[in-house]
């Protein structure tokens, strides 16, 4: 792009061809080069999207969580090698699937605990209930039996986050920790972590800890003061409808929003971050800039280094980390991918670059970061966020698919034969996150889709498609 007018017009395109809204900010060393608002917050009653609006978020939670328990781990609260059980004592005898000889399978004690540094690189053998990797939940049995207790628990009304994370310990882990990689409720146990550490709620810990050093005075896991009314429409798209089609949209009734959005403690489990792209540029340029920003100082460096390396072994990353979108990262501890370049491996062994499966990447510069953040119902995509050559940044993007809707009973609903999206609250891809000043890209919009009967989360990035591999120098206007 010659410069960001061809980003107006290319942002306007999508609000045109069907997008309800779109919103990006491109800022570096604290400085806002470029910020723009596209298309509605409310098509219905003609409300314009502007700075002030926030979007519902999924997966993106993470770089917050883990950053605010990275802060927890500098002072010494807790080891990456404490075994779990001793904050969750129902996690002390683990069991877990073993396929035997005859293909049978059997449920055995697992040989060791699972670790804190397992429910940070999503190593503990625990997914969500509607999917395994990258296999439905009807055709796995660890998600089987995640999604019989889920169901359980949903069907008594409210339940807390503790409540939530004692029936997952019933369920048996797909492996032994630290083995394999599996995206899933390591999140919930993290949150629950954070919650036995501070004696308060995660959502409250996040908030104070880290939303309110950075002036994220937009940002929550839950509603406060005007943020309900400063939430963009909730859209989804009919069954059987696309982009560009007369009427396309749906709204999802309030009780169903409900289970997701809400003011502190009255949202099931874990709730989800409220933020928008202005605000969350703040959190990244502050991971870019090695723990500052704005003269606030949160992290240490080095503890920054920790949060971008990768931790899983070659054998890991061949079989259980490797698609097109994260070719060339491993996983860090923040449950998501970091840099494969300056590996320190884990306790399977060192990391590096599987041949054929992550290639080499370009020399960093520590100077520039870009950060590509696309809330689309509840389902956020961090893509290409790394280290990128000086003053300039290089956008690619993720593709999400189908998923099965979260909390379903499975066999009831279908993805139609679609490859699944790996997690029915979205989808989160990040972050080699290097050191100094910062350059960052954050793209917003949101949308739905349903398939079937029953609404399901679809990590909708058409808007970033035309971004691969488009280079853009980081000037002032």
């Amino acid at each position: 792009m010659a410069d960001f007018r061809d980003l107006d017009r290319l942002l306007q395109k999508y609000v045109d061809d069907g997008l309800p809204n779109a919103s990006c900010v491109i800022a570096r060393k604290g400085e806002i080069l470029y910020e723009n608002y596209f298309g509605w917050a409310d098509k219905e009653n003609g409300v314009r999207l502007e700075a002030k609006h926030v979007f519902r978020q999924a997966s993106l939670t993470k770089i917050a969580m883990y950053t605010t328990a990275m802060m927890l781990y500098e002072q010494g609260k807790f080891l990456m090698t404490d075994p779990l059980y001793e904050y969750f004592p129902e996690y002390r005898n683990s069991t877990k699937l073993v396929t035997m000889p005859n293909g049978s399978l059997e449920v055995v004690s697992t040989e060791g605990p699972i670790l804190v540094k397992h429910i940070f690189n999503m190593t503990c053998g625990l997914p969500y209930e509607m999917i395994v990797g990258g296999v439905p939940v009807q055709h796995h049995p660890t998600a089987l039996a995640m999604a019989r207790e889920m169901k359980e628990l949903r069907e008594k009304g409210y339940f807390t986050l503790r409540d939530q994370i004692r029936a997952a310990s019933r369920v048996p882990l797909a492996f032994e920790p630290g083995t394999r990689f599996l995206y899933g409720f390591a999140s919930e146990l993290t949150a629950g972590l954070l919650e036995v550490l501070c004696g308060k709620p995660a959502e409250l810990v996040i908030r104070e800890m880290l939303f309110e050093p950075l002036g994220m005075d937009s940002s929550a896991n839950f509603l406060f003061g005007d943020l309900e009314s400063r939430l963009v429409k909730d859209y989804y798209l009919k069954p059987g409808k696309k982009l560009g089609d007369e009427e396309p949209f749906f709204l999802p009734e309030p009780e169903r929003e409900a289970k997701f959005v809400g003011p502190l403690g009255t949202v099931p489990g874990f709730s989800r971050v409220i933020t928008n792209c202005r605000d969350y540029t703040r959190l990244m340029q502050m991971l870019a800039n090695g723990g500052s920003y704005n003269g606030v100082k949160l992290l240490g460096r080095k503890t920054i280094d920790l949060l971008r390396t990768n931790t899983l072994s070659p054998q890991v990353l061949s079989e259980d980390f490797s698609n097109t979108y994260l070719a060339g990262y491993g996983c860090s501890w923040t449950g998501m991918p970091g840099s494969t370049m300056a590996s320190r491996g884990s306790s399977a062994g060192p990391a590096a670059p599987v041949p054929g499966r992550n290639p080499p990447r370009r020399r960093a510069s520590p100077s520039s970061i870009c950060t590509i953040y696309s809330p689309i119902w509840r389902s956020t995509t961090i893509s290409g966020c790394g280290p990128w050559p000086t003053d300039a940044c290089e956008f690619s993007h993720s593709v999400g698919r189908p998923a099965i809707a979260e909390g379903a009973v499975p066999g009831e609903d279908s993805s139609r034969g679609q490859p699944p999206f790996s997690s029915g609250f979205g989808s989160s891809f990040g972050s080699s996150l290097s050191s100094g000043s910062s350059s960052g890209f954050s793209f917003g919009s949101s949308l739905s889709s349903s398939f079937g009967l029953v609404p399901v989360p679809v990590s909708f990035l058409v808007p970033l498609s035309a971004l691969t591999g488009t280079c853009i120098t980081l000037r002032k206007r």
